[in-house]
């Protein structure tokens, strides 16, 4: 990002702008864009993307906890709790805690494979346990970025402000992920996104 003061916000991308002809980095700042959804079917390079936040938000000094092994043996100073995305116990005491706990640091919560990370929550207190995931989404004091191979359920969507869609080869799992038709099954490398 080069020298001086950080700019706001954690690069998220790189963006071509072909009018310029020239590239820019994309960046998330959550207290203005809210939390984050990255979309995409397998390879397509969500982890990544979100160990990219995640070790951004940790050079900048924030808490970042993780649900799923994303950021697994990094040894960053300021890396909080790291949960197995099917130990719903572990992750339901983690959202719980994070649910309760104001801290004057920006803290971040990693949420890899959500898919994985919702059906173990939903064995916990006779299915209530993605509701904790809900309500710490409402609360303020905690940034979300959460990656997932399919469309968020609406319960957890409406608290999504900002999306990134990583292509796939398939149309219409792009198109399912709101991708425009034209642009729709064009795939690309991993970490290509709409």
């Amino acid at each position: 990002e080069g020298a001086g003061a950080p700019r706001p916000g954690l690069a998220v991308a790189l963006a071509d702008v072909p009018a310029e002809q020239r590239r820019t980095l994309v960046r998330w700042e959550p207290t203005r864009d809210g939390h984050l959804v990255v979309e995409g079917g397998p390879g397509s390079g969500r982890s990544s993307t979100l160990r990219l936040l995640g070790l951004a938000a940790l050079a900048r000094g924030w808490h970042v906890h993780t649900l799923g092994e994303v950021l697994a043996g990094s040894a960053a100073s300021g890396l909080g709790t790291v949960v197995d995305a099917r130990d719903p116990r572990r992750a339901a005491d983690l959202l719980d805690r994070l649910a309760r706990t104001r801290d004057a640091h920006p803290t971040l919560l990693l949420v890899d494979d959500l898919e994985t990370v919702l059906a173990a929550l939903a064995l916990v207190d006779r299915g209530a346990g993605p509701d904790l995931l809900v309500a710490l989404a409402r609360s303020a004091g905690v940034h979300l970025a959460l990656a997932s191979a399919r469309a968020l359920p609406g319960t957890l969507l409406a608290h999504v402000g900002s999306r990134v869609v990583l292509g796939d080869r398939s149309k219409a799992a792009d198109v399912s992920r709101g991708v425009p038709t034209a642009l729709a099954g064009l795939g690309g490398s991993p970490g290509r996104a709409v």
